[in-house]
């Protein structure tokens, strides 16, 4: 903070803010996701979500597991990433089971053609 700064405080404020403004204006639009991207990741995120829940039914009804055996494994692993949140993050798992980061992202294309798989294959159930 220098001398001006500090006498025109209000002075100061605006002009960070017109700094990170345009620092966000100019990002590309290739950093940030879409409204229709998000979209899609949702649904995906539903879609694994319910393929999800119906394989621990399906191994709890057939006695292969029990709730409680889920429960205890779960509470296991949430801090696996170091923090108990409830939640595992990819990394953490990716370490879990061995497989790393891959640098390189798929294109969209490919990406948007196997979550229309993983539906049919789900819907065909």
């Amino acid at each position: 903070m220098d001398l001006v700064d500090a006498l025109f405080p209000q002075q100061a404020a605006a002009s960070n803010l017109r700094n990170i403004s345009t620092s966000l204006a100019g990002m590309s639009s290739a950093g940030r996701m879409t409204n229709e991207q998000l979209r899609k990741l949702a649904g995906d995120l539903g879609l694994v979500t319910l393929l999800l829940m119906s394989l621990v039914r399906s191994l709890v009804e057939k006695g292969i597991v029990t709730q409680e055996e889920i429960t205890d494994r779960l509470q296991a692993l949430d801090t696996a990433d170091g923090v108990a949140d409830g939640k595992l993050s990819p990394d953490a798992l990716r370490a879990l089971i061995g497989v790393p980061r891959k640098e390189t992202a798929a294109p969209p294309s490919r990406l948007a053609s196997e979550s229309l798989k993983a539906a049919k294959f789900v819907r065909r159930r």
